[in-house]
């Protein structure tokens, strides 16, 4: 008895071993030798400067002043700073790519990917290679000359497509801020005719000519312009058709005056093409910005919107 007691503790010592050189070893049976925070940035408050090289082009995205800034000169997307200092601090390394594709791959992100720098100060903090496979799929990270397969535990997204991201698509997508308590006027012109003013009488805000007023739906209307978002921005020459849809009369203009002037604005909204879902509008410096279909149906209600319905008494 005692015998086979002492069998059995020495073939269960035996799995434990394997067990545990198993879990240190990957599917060729070498061992593990990368670090899986090779690519996390710990304290991404201490980066202030991040550059994205490629084809030529640089992305510069700098801090000032708690505000991170396109090339020095426009105001980044603060949703998108937020979502790539998370992908640095949360990105993990799976394992390296397999000895048979490691040069492939490599030689695929020095062509196709662009070169990430991450700054503190002058200082180069991180230096990588940031793309994937072709079906965005897998994440490869290259530092060093080595690929490595990557990720964000919990995303399910394709995370080195932010890093491929040109100049105008970080802008900040926020194009008006103003609330109902600013607002001077808004008056929206239609080539239909039926446009309408929201303009501040001295006392309240009003629908001119709109009597009865409804009140609540004027309010619901105005307050779309409190933080109004974009879709995205395009850039002349990256759509031929949008770039001929500008040589075009738009069928409606959109002026909104502010006590603050930094935040009046003029927008031009152009005709929705054949099977598409979005807007062209352009403002007074000539960005040119999509607007999904629905917000833009918003934004120029019929007139008859304002109106008050008048509730039929019931007699009973």
């Amino acid at each position: 008895m005692k015998s086979k007691s002492t069998k059995l503790l020495v073939l269960l010592a035996v799995q434990v071993v394997v067990i545990a050189l198993l879990a240190f070893t990957n599917d060729n049976g070498s061992k593990l030798d990368f670090d899986t925070q090779l690519f996390t940035v710990a304290d991404t408050a201490s980066i202030d400067r991040i550059e994205l090289l490629l084809d030529g082009e640089t992305v510069k995205l700098g801090k000032r002043n708690d505000r991170w800034l396109i090339n020095d000169k426009a105001v980044a997307d603060r949703s998108l700073m937020t979502y790539l200092k998370s992908i640095l601090n949360r990105v993990a390394v799976q394992r390296p790519i397999s000895t048979r594709q490691k040069e492939q791959v490599y030689q695929e992100l020095l062509a196709n990917a662009p070169l990430v720098k991450l700054y503190a100060g002058e200082e180069v903090v991180k230096a990588f290679y940031a793309g994937g496979n072709e079906g965005k799929t897998k994440n490869y990270f290259a530092i060093a000359g080595v690929p490595y397969i990557v990720n964000v535990p919990g995303y399910q997204d394709y995370l080195s497509g932010i890093f491929k991201l040109k100049a105008h698509q970080w802008k900040d997508r926020r194009v008006a801020s103003s609330s109902w308590r600013s607002i001077s006027k808004i008056a929206v012109e239609k080539v239909s005719g039926d446009g309408f003013t929201v303009a501040f009488t001295g006392q309240d805000l009003t629908v001119e000519g709109v009597n009865p007023l409804d009140t609540n739906n004027m309010m619901n209307y105005v307050s779309q312009y409190a933080q109004f978002m974009i879709n995205e921005f395009v850039i002349p020459g990256q759509f031929a058709r949008y770039d001929s849809l500008l040589q075009t009369a738009p069928e409606a203009t959109i002026v909104l005056e502010d006590l603050d002037e930094s935040r009046n604005f003029s927008w031009k909204v152009y005709p929705r093409l054949a099977k598409e879902g979005y807007h062209l509008i352009t403002d007074e410096e000539g960005r040119m910005m999509m607007v999904d279909m629905r917000r833009v149906a918003n934004l120029m209600p019929p007139r008859q919107f304002f109106v008050k319905k008048k509730v039929l008494k019931r007699n009973f």
